[in-house]
């Protein structure tokens, strides 16, 4: 059975707060999809075969986002939920339990990487061996090209909810490569995509390979021109007070 690659649908809320003229963490809207103003969306291949799946992403309108007011920043990656990024690769009777979850580990501007480990349970092909059974590696790669890169959700000073280790600032057009991998056993020997590498290897019958990423979009808008001037009030009545 092949995996799904979803992209969620949600609303939430903005706050801007502001104290004597210090504008405080932001609570981005998200996760959801599309982001405000829209999206074009297109995509090809599969994550767990060949070289991965290539989403692009273009047409977003910032200028026209949230009723005209206009979008300030714009985020992309994937959601942390129970069940939002995961490798399974045995027991039929399950799409997933909570060893297939795959945790954050690392990003560079380019690529991010969430890591964990799966059973498998496999014969060498062709033998009578008995079955084998074994934890083996498993990772989730997403690749960036065009106007996106990837950031430590640490650093972004707001709040993104249920983000997940590393985003990626959003400016413009962009494309996404996912690719979901696990280092197999015999005959295959190291890393290949989940799908390729479960096929290649004599697996116990009736057990299959299942794959899932859930993906949204944070954003927030540009302050409302009351809001600036409130700023610049609060500014001024901080600068008065320090005289």
């Amino acid at each position: 059975m092949k995996g799904v690659t979803k992209q969620t649908i949600l609303l939430a809320t903005v706050a801007l707060m502001v104290i004597t003229g210090e504008t405080r963490a932001t609570l981005y809207d998200g996760p959801a999809y599309p982001p405000p103003g829209g999206v074009s969306w297109s995509g090809s291949g599969n994550q767990g075969e060949g070289s991965g799946a290539v989403w692009s992403y273009s047409s977003f309108d910032f200028a026209g986002a949230y009723g005209g007011l206009g979008m300030a920043e714009l985020y992309w990656g994937p959601v942390r939920r129970g069940s939002s990024i995961v490798i399974h690769m045995d027991d039929y009777t399950n799409y997933w339990d909570s060893g297939d979850i795959l945790t954050y580990n690392s990003h560079t501007s380019t690529t991010a990487m969430w890591t964990g480990y799966e059973t498998i349970v496999w014969r060498y092909s062709g033998t009578g061996s008995p079955w084998f059974s074994d934890s083996v590696p498993t990772r989730w790669t997403i690749t960036l090209a065009g106007n996106a890169q990837w950031v430590s959700v640490g650093s972004i000073p707001g709040t993104l909810t249920s983000s997940y280790g590393a985003v990626a600032v959003v400016t413009g057009d962009y494309q996404a490569t996912l690719l979901a991998q696990a280092s197999f056993p015999y005959p295959v020997n190291g890393w290949a995509p989940v799908y390729d590498g479960f096929n290649a290897v004599d697996t116990y019958p009736g057990d299959y390979a299942f794959t899932s990423m859930e993906l949204g979009f944070w954003s927030s808008p540009i302050p409302e021109p009351a809001t600036l001037g409130l700023l610049m009030i609060g500014g001024l009545a901080l600068l008065r007070r320090r005289r």
